[in-house]
């Protein structure tokens, strides 16, 4: 694929708004703006503290320097993320234009911050949101400050960790559940399994509910046709993106897209001031900025050479490999940016191939007893895929593909298709301690969660099995973080007294 040139993509990125007014993709405004700023500020009389980056440490300035001379505050010019009405509200508005949503938000604490802004500002308390079962904790802490009634939706196939809902399985809670006001989704998951979008949302609303979906991991979708649907596109009313996750933005920034006239923006747009802090980094603002410019001007470019590496990697395992690399999710669309290599059917625990990854240099986004996963991004190379395979042909070399249980299966059937889960109650009043050994049979008096993925095990009010604490503690000798726990090295959990 060749570059394009710069005539060939700037008629891509100008965007008409009304009858006469063009927004250009080419620009950055809040770039620009400090650019202007640092060449025209002589003297620092104002915070932070580091006076445009002369008072850093040695140490850490040979690093920060330069950025450090654009780390300003809401100065003239710069205009003010609560409340934009220059540079900021113009790069608000090149980001809904290139996603393609109503009204876009900048965020600085990440996905978290729009996912408990999203849910605050259309669920109200005791209302009943239907929930898929593969949701982030950020979510579940959100529902929990809302006080709302939950209704949850398992995924099939994989389980709450890996797999994704089904159009189906969501159909039935809507008909089982219509006082629900909201259905929140996860898309593309952790392991960039994307579900039927377009069924859902429209299930949602011909049942007049709304929808969030949770696309922390789906920025790119929108700006290449070989990549699975994005949220936006499929006309979710709320969508939450992580621009640094898979896009080249700085890391804890993200994307809150209002979809359609349903949710009021001005709503949201308190609660990101309840939620976001008023300290805003114009570092990572530039950088949402500065993304978006990238994906308007080269998104496609960037993102098709990297599937074609990625494609070619992929034959070449699979090839030698075969069923290595998950080749699908049963018939669900997939992000290809996101390998999960099923080392177990080989003979490999994922700690061992996760180990030898890092004595070559490279560094994994997840493993666990059967798996790792791999996340790419456009900012990878032929190079990075050399050393992957490079690794995958050393520790697999010779090895015969081979049957094994299905660890998280053996806990996640347990759990029904859907449920209603009374509101959350984190307060101490009810908690006890115990050993996970004593445990079965007791219900959870807060979440017991997975980091990563971030995705709970159990939920409040949900109640231990023989199994899950089994996984639990796979979990803990492994080394994973398992958060939750009134004391994880000795193994002690709470629970509610009935």
């Amino acid at each position: 694929m060749a570059r394009p040139s710069l005539g060939a993509c700037h008629p891509i990125v100008v965007y008409t708004v009304g009858m006469d007014t063009l927004y250009d993709g080419l620009k950055t405004p809040i770039l620009e703006a400090l650019e202007k700023f640092q060449s025209i500020e002589t003297a620092s009389l104002h915070v932070p503290g580091h006076k445009a980056g002369r008072g850093l440490a040695s140490e850490f300035a040979k690093y920060a320097m330069p950025l450090a001379r654009i780390d300003a505050t809401e100065l003239p010019g710069l205009d003010d993320l609560h409340h934009p009405q220059g540079v900021i509200k113009e790069a608000e508005q090149l980001a809904a234009m290139a996603w393609g949503s109503d009204v876009a938000f900048f965020l600085v604490n990440g996905s978290t911050v729009g996912n408990l802004a999203a849910v605050m500002a259309v669920v109200n308390a005791g209302d009943t949101v239907i929930i898929g079962r593969d949701a982030h904790q950020s979510v579940w802490h959100a529902l929990e400050l809302a006080r709302a009634k939950v209704v949850v939706v398992l995924p099939r196939h994989l389980g709450p960790l890996i797999g994704a809902i089904d159009a189906v399985d969501i159909e039935a809670a809507i008909h089982a559940y219509p006082e629900a006001t909201a259905v929140v989704i996860t898309s593309p998951t952790y392991h960039g399994i994307v579900p039927d979008l377009t069924s859902m949302v429209n299930l949602a609303h011909t049942n007049g509910m709304k929808v969030i979906v949770d696309e922390a991991h789906g920025a790119h979708l929108a700006f290449h046709p070989d990549l699975p649907l994005s949220a936006v596109s499929a006309k979710a009313d709320l969508v939450v993106q992580s621009t640094h996750k898979m896009t080249a933005a700085f890391t804890q920034t993200a994307l809150l897209h209002v979809c359609g006239n349903c949710v009021d923006v001005e709503t949201v747009r308190h609660y990101l001031q309840v939620f976001q802090t008023s300290s805003p980094s114009y570092l990572m603002l530039a950088s949402i900025d500065a993304a978006r410019a990238q994906l308007a001007v080269e998104g496609q470019f960037l993102i098709g050479t990297m599937l074609d590496i990625l494609r070619e990697g992929r034959k070449r395992l699979n090839d030698t490999f075969p069923g290595l690399i998950n080749d699908g999710w049963e018939g669900l669309m997939s992000d290809p940016f996101k390998w999960t290599l099923w080392s177990l059917e080989w003979g490999v625990t994922g700690e061992q191939l996760a180990n030898a990854f890092m004595q070559s240099g490279i560094f994994i986004e997840l493993y666990d007893e059967e798996h790792v996963l791999l996340v790419w991004s456009y900012a990878n190379s032929t190079r990075d895929m050399e050393k992957v395979i490079r690794v995958i042909q050393q520790v697999f070399h010779g090895r015969s593909r081979i049957a094994h249980a299905d660890l998280e299966s053996s806990w996640s059937n347990e759990i029904p298709r859907y449920s209603t889960v009374l509101p959350f109650d984190t307060s101490k009043k009810n908690k006890h301690i115990a050993s996970l050994e004593d445990l079965p049979g007791k219900r959870a008096a807060c979440a017991i969660t997975l980091y990563p993925p971030g995705i709970p095990l159990l939920l409040p009010g949900e109640s231990y099995t023989t199994n899950m604490i089994q996984y639990i503690k796979k979990c803990l000798a492994f080394g994973l973080r398992v958060d939750g726990l009134a004391n994880a090295k000795e193994g002690r959990a709470w629970f509610l007294s009935e």
